[in-house]
């Protein structure tokens, strides 16, 4: 875990093209099929991730609660450029993460906006949205 995390390069590619998607709330069938289409993409970016990477579930989950502490930590103190790093291992890991979780990142890179350069489809933004979402359907 800690080699991956202190890593300069990224292990794989990120391939998640729906996180660069506009969310659509508007339109119920298409809201739920850009959901499913990118809880596939993060599915296979996690299984991609652990082929290049072996680890078992119990180091994937440190790894994911590493990352969580990480954006806690960086709300707490905004440190912008630290979350930036987490963000993009925890998408190169396809990292599922909560609400609160992504509320964290979120409220460092809003309000840092200025200071990152990280584009729109980086953002934690469309996780909230989809999250949201899902829960609203159980």
């Amino acid at each position: 875990v800690g080699e991956f995390l202190y890593r300069n390069e990224p292990l794989l590619e990120v391939n998640l093209p729906s996180l660069g998607s506009k969310y659509i709330h508007d339109d119920e069938d298409r809201a739920k099929e850009m959901r499913t289409t990118f809880m596939d993409e993060l599915s296979r970016q996690k299984k991609s991730f652990l082929k290049a990477f072996p680890m078992n579930d119990f180091q994937y989950q440190v790894l994911v609660n590493v990352l969580v502490l990480m954006g806690n930590y960086c709300s707490k103190f905004s440190r912008h450029d630290a979350l930036k790093i987490a963000w993009l291992k925890l998408k190169e890991a396809g990292v599922c993460i909560t609400d609160k979780t992504c509320s964290s990142y979120l409220y460092v890179f809003t309000s840092a906006s200025s200071v990152l350069s990280a584009s729109a489809s980086t953002y934690p933004s469309m996780f909230s949205d989809i999250f949201n979402d899902i829960r609203n359907e159980e």
